[in-house]
């Protein structure tokens, strides 16, 4: 059934074929491309075609000087904009830039066009691409709210972009909501009156309204061919477990196992899944466009999830002093309202280690751990050294109070929101993965923390494994 199909920029498909993979370490698995690949190299996609104006990486530019991915109307400010993500050469080939807005319909309607502006929100790491975003004013004065917006590096009209712009819940009010059924714009004062004022200042709208989640978390972009279903799913099952209720993947390449485990967690509606169509090396893009994944996560979900993770699929954020991450956090962000960001800090669980025997080998719940070699159970050993803050941290964040996410900590806040760390007490990130060199067992501790809660993580991977072999029956169906 699962056969990959790469397109070109120009939609023609393209014979490659992916490396399968197991881990989702670059120097573990070989990569696609050369460093200096055609634009319609770094463009290629695998899968299904994707909408006109849906979420991928597109050029600005016949120069490959700049590519956008999405487009995100940005309300926490004075000034109501779109703003634009993507990634730009550094030194920047140019700052000033077209943005154009369009209404709906069927076919678009041209609305008017401002001088936006391009920048990297990354400081220089050696790579020729860095993150950029391109803010694009919106003209609040004559009341329409646009549908998509196109971003041309000069006034002549070229579009080798269209973006439909994401608006994120605000008071129950969407983008669909300002367009009549016909696809026109409305021309509703209220829809960008509303949009526009929010931003002023006024209150946090993370914290004035139900949020559709509570936690979300954001898992950059699967690569290299990965095909380790069962470490997806496990990470998705503990997760769950302590707190997690929604999921975000972008989606680079992957091996038909991942493809399947990705559907069944979507027919759960617990994964949103995003295509990641741009392919560089290390040396031209940090892995595979991590900063840039960051804040279209951080913008897609301004409004939606109370709290938002970010972390890989070999690490889980682990709540210790409290039943669950959303109670640890509310609880951080009563303690200290200037909280904007959580750091969890890091220690190793080495997969190369000999496993432990569990707390309690008799229940049932043991038993399944046992035959079923859940890893993220069963490996208890790891380092005793906790890494320090901004160390291989990784951050929740409170998505309203943040401007510009990274890595290992925070690249911007809103107005006077500050960092917080979580102490080791309370919260840990545990990050599993094999050390390679047969590491010693010096300097390690047992940590069985995570068996308190091994009822609840064995009945999640119950019911996502029923729901994987479940999505495999149905598409060996579809074959016949």
């Amino acid at each position: 059934m699962y056969r990959y199909v790469y397109y070109s920029a120009a939609g023609k498909a393209s014979p490659s074929a992916p490396h399968l993979c197991q881990e989702q370490s670059a120097s573990r698995c070989e990569t696609f491309g050369a460093s200096r690949s055609s634009v319609e190299e770094i463009l290629r996609w695998s899968g299904t075609d994707i909408p006109e104006g849906h979420p991928h990486w597109q050029r600005v530019d016949n120069a490959s000087g700049a590519f956008v991915y999405s487009a995100h109307f940005q309300d926490q400010r004075a000034d109501a904009i779109v703003k634009v993500v993507g990634i730009a050469r550094h030194p920047l080939p140019y700052s000033r830039v077209w943005c154009r807005y369009f209404t709906s319909g069927h076919p678009v309607t041209p609305l008017y066009s401002v001088r936006g502006r391009m920048y990297h929100f990354r400081s220089p790491n050696k790579r020729r691409y860095l993150g950029a975003y391109v803010d694009c004013p919106v003209h609040a004065a004559r009341h329409v709210v646009p549908y998509a917006v196109s971003v041309d590096k000069d006034q002549v009209v070229v579009r080798n972009n269209f973006l439909i712009i994401h608006y994120s819940d605000l008071h129950n009010l969407t983008a669909s909501s300002c367009h009549d059924t016909d696809g026109g714009a409305l021309g509703d004062r209220r829809c960008l009156h509303v949009r526009h004022e929010a931003g002023r200042g006024t209150y946090d709208k993370s914290d004035g309204h139900v949020t559709r989640w509570n936690v979300t978390r954001c898992t950059p972009a699967l690569h290299n061919g990965f095909n380790n279903h069962t470490r997806l799913l496990e990470m998705v099952a503990v997760s769950t477990s302590l707190g997690v209720d929604h999921f975000v993947f972008y989606v680079e390449s992957i091996g038909p196992d991942v493809s399947k485990a990705l559907m069944a967690l979507k027919r759960l509606g617990l994964a949103e899944v995003l295509p990641w169509n741009v392919h560089m090396e290390d040396e031209d893009l940090f892995y595979k466009g991590q900063f840039p994944a960051i804040q279209d996560c951080l913008y897609r979900h301004l409004h939606t999830s109370r709290y938002l993770l970010f972390g890989d699929v070999d690490e889980v954020f682990v709540p210790r002093s409290h039943a669950s991450l959303l109670s640890l956090l509310d609880h951080y962000v009563t303690q200290n309202p200037a909280c904007g960001a959580f750091l969890f800090l890091n220690t190793f669980f080495y997969l190369d280690f000999r496993t432990e025997s569990p707390p309690a080998s008799d229940t049932a719940a043991a038993q399944y751990v046992a035959h079923h070699r859940v890893d993220l159970l069963l490996h208890t050993r790891r380092q005793r050294r906790i890494f320090p803050p901004r160390v291989r941290s990784k951050p929740a964040v409170r998505p309203g109070r943040v401007e510009t996410g990274s890595v290992h900590f925070i690249q911007k806040f809103r107005r006077n929101y500050t960092l917080c760390v979580v102490n080791k007490s309370d919260g840990l990130l545990h990050h599993y993965r094999y050390h390679g060199r047969f590491p010693s067992t010096r300097n390690t501790v047992v940590d069985s923390f995570l068996w308190r809660h091994v009822e609840k993580i064995v009945q999640e991977l119950q019911r996502l494994t029923l729901t994987f072999n479940q999505t495999i029956e149905l598409t060996e169906s579809l074959e016949v």
